[in-house]
């Protein structure tokens, strides 16, 4: 089994009993990336247990010569989306037996091994001839990006959270019109009597092209949902603004305070923004940014945070960055997609798009 995966360590299948020494392993992994990834035993063994594949096929461990597990990889085959069946990527590798190509290996045998397990799976099921292959990697870890790429996976999609500090001239008065080639807006603190409106123009947001572009992928909010959003303990009504038109809301923005900030910062949190489509590339979004911080000003807080969802961050984040925001945690979706002909050829593509 030696040449399973690759030469540097003895490889064999997973079996049930490994994974007590999986999570001591992921402990090992995280606390030297610094990242946050809680995996524990029951979690795990759950996973073993009630896997829609074979684990004992699905993944594979490496050893040293101490019979340490030093090393994994396991696809984690999970329930089709529409017609597409996925697998993800799940593995790493010990920090002292970095840089030897081991995880390059890892991702390749996967790829290998997914490609079978789809091989055998369109022979039970006539028609399953397209398979999705994923994996998140925290950028914080620019290896895995790299191993990621060379295995011709691409970024699909990011989770961002992002901040920038509140400064003195957060505390200056507000310009409360905005000259577009549309015609003045004005920049208005949000009220009840423009609540509905918002909601409104959130949904048709959510639903339009660029549903994303507020950072959330949420369903349309029904009046009771919009209330309860709105009556949250951390919510703010009071920091949020509208950008209006003609007495028309053209754009928002919804704050609320962070109580669990992991900077220890007092921070306010722009939880939705939105630009009706007619209205953006004019600058609203910015205004909307500008308004918050200047009612995170008024309240004492020292930083303005967000989180995001993007398939485009180009496109997505041009009102943060120029802002003042800047990424302190991110998280890249990694994909591809397999098709198999029906004379049993294989094709790859990336970014895969699972949905």
């Amino acid at each position: 089994m030696d040449s399973l995966v690759e030469g540097v360590l003895s490889w064999s299948p997973l079996a049930r009993a490994d994974l007590s020494d999986i999570v001591e392993l992921r402990e090992a992994i995280d606390y030297l990336d610094d990242v946050p990834d809680e995996v524990d035993l029951d979690h795990l063994e759950r996973r073993f247990d009630e896997a829609l594949g074979d684990p004992t096929a699905d993944a594979v461990v490496g050893r040293d010569v101490g019979d340490t597990i030093v090393a994994y990889a396991w696809n984690v085959v999970r329930r089709p989306v529409g017609s597409v069946a996925q697998v993800w990527l799940d593995g790493g590798v010990h920090p002292g037996w970095r840089h030897q190509g081991i995880g390059s290996h890892m991702v390749a045998w996967q790829l290998a091994r997914a490609e079978e397990w789809l091989r055998a799976s369109r022979d039970r099921e006539p028609g399953l001839d397209t398979l999705w292959v994923g994996a998140y990697v925290d950028e914080r870890v620019p290896a895995r990006s790299q191993v990621m790429s060379e295995a011709g996976l691409a970024p699909e999609h990011w989770f961002l959270d992002m901040r920038t500090p509140i400064g003195p001239d957060d505390r200056t008065d507000l310009p409360v019109v905005l000259a577009t080639r549309h015609g003045p807006v004005r920049i208005e603190p949000f009220t009840d009597d423009r609540s509905d409106e918002t909601r409104l123009l959130h949904n048709e947001v959510l639903v339009g092209p660029r549903a994303r572009s507020d950072g959330h992928s949420d369903a349309p909010a029904t009046p009771e949902q919009w209330q309860q959003f709105l009556r949250r303990p951390s919510a703010r009504p009071q920091w949020s603004w509208v950008a209006v038109s003609e007495g028309h809301v053209v754009g928002y923005v919804l704050n609320s305070i962070d109580t669990a900030d992991p900077h220890a910062h007092r921070a306010g949190w722009t939880d939705r923004l939105g630009v009706g489509f007619s209205w953006r590339g004019l600058g609203i979004g910015t205004a909307l940014l500008r308004a918050s911080h200047h009612s995170f000003a008024g309240a004492g807080l020292d930083t303005a945070g967000v989180s995001l969802e993007t398939d485009d961050p180009d496109r997505d984040l041009g009102a943060f960055r120029a802002s003042g925001y800047r990424s302190d945690d991110a998280v890249a979706l990694y994909s591809r997609l397999l098709h198999l002909d029906a004379d049993g050829s294989a094709h790859w593509e990336a970014p895969g798009r699972l949905g």
